[in-house]
């Protein structure tokens, strides 16, 4: 069933994101809730983890549902929480705070955009 939580990422692969791009769980991606309808231009952010210190490159190319708007901020897919938690991703996984990071500062700990 799509609406358990855990099966909404395996329900939505392949499908179409905002961008217009397909939707891969296994790319560091993320959406953000946005209220329009409009087709989203995609932009790429990297952001910290700062209780494991590790660092993702995602890039932001789809909307998360309505009902998500002003109660949280980024939804991942398991390849970016995954590697922003240091460890294989389970569907209750939420991280509260993440910081940005910069390209040019990188640490020992970064994962990249796959």
């Amino acid at each position: 069933m799509c609406g358990d939580p855990g099966k909404v990422v395996e329900c939505n692969a392949g499908a179409t994101t905002a961008s217009g791009e397909t939707f891969q769980p296994a790319l560091y991606t993320a959406a953000v809730p946005l209220p329009t309808n409009r087709r989203m231009r995609p932009i790429t952010i990297c952001v910290r983890n700062p209780d494991t210190g590790h660092e993702v490159v995602l890039r932001v190319n789809d909307k998360s549902h309505p009902r998500w708007q002003g109660v949280r901020g980024l939804d991942l897919t398991p390849a970016a929480m995954g590697a922003l938690l240091g460890r294989q991703a389970r569907a209750t996984d939420s991280i509260a705070r993440l910081e940005p990071c910069f390209a040019g500062q990188r640490n020992n700990s970064q994962e990249t955009h796959r």
